[in-house]
């Protein structure tokens, strides 16, 4: 039989064993504040791009990648995009390939953010072809990119024999979906003047590319 006593007995037991399972619940759900980034990223140690395609060091492509990474809490790259070309399809690929879901910092609890990093392909000693100034044609369409200015744009490559001369059609290495500024562009490169490259004292065949945006 119950009686008063045994009944403020029992609530009070109750009501102990509720605020114990309240306070296990509350230690389960214990927030853990978010880390920064370190500010310095090591992508050629997390995220390697590899070996010098042979291809590209062949064809005398070089350059520098810019990519623009969303690093997530664990440290993951999320997403990513070109922010600049390195003036080649296939360098920029090679770079993009590397980031496409890499643990760019070890696993962890962060505070999402961006990071804009480069990729560098260049060769060992002097081996760049040099635009000479004023030389390219002048368009009602294009124009060529300052050497800061940041964009991808349109891209065009094309190979310059050891006498500065444009010796193979410019192809399109990133375009803007507009055509007649895309052939503008290839038509102005294949007409450009250039000093050749230098490799050991000596002038040589070399890639070269140039950026273009639309006026």
């Amino acid at each position: 039989m119950f009686t008063a006593s045994t009944t403020i007995a029992l609530t009070a037991l109750l009501s102990g064993l509720t605020s114990l399972v309240a306070q296990a619940h509350e230690q389960s759900e214990a927030i853990v504040t978010p880390a920064n980034l370190p500010s310095q990223l090591n992508i050629e140690k997390y995220c390697p791009i590899g070996p010098y395609p042979k291809k590209a060091r062949e064809a005398g492509m070089s350059g520098s990648a810019t990519l623009k990474l969303a690093i997530g809490a664990s440290g993951k790259v999320e997403t990513y995009e070109l922010a600049r070309s390195s003036g080649w399809k296939l360098l920029d690929t090679i770079a993009m390939q590397a980031v496409d879901g890499c643990q760019a910092y070890p696993q962890g609890n962060y505070t999402p953010a961006s990071k804009t990093i480069n990729y560098n392909w260049k060769f060992s000693g002097s081996r760049e072809v040099q635009l000479k100034a004023n030389t390219c044609p002048e368009s009602d369409l294009v124009r060529l990119a300052q050497e800061n200015e940041q964009g991808v744009g349109i891209v065009v490559g094309t190979y310059v024999n050891p006498q500065g001369v444009t010796s193979q059609q410019p192809l399109l290495q990133w375009g803007v979906g507009d055509v007649s500024a895309e052939d503008e562009a290839l038509r102005i490169a294949k007409n450009c003047q250039f000093d050749p490259a230098v490799s050991q004292g000596r002038t040589v065949g070399s890639g070269v590319s140039l950026r273009f945006f639309r006026k």
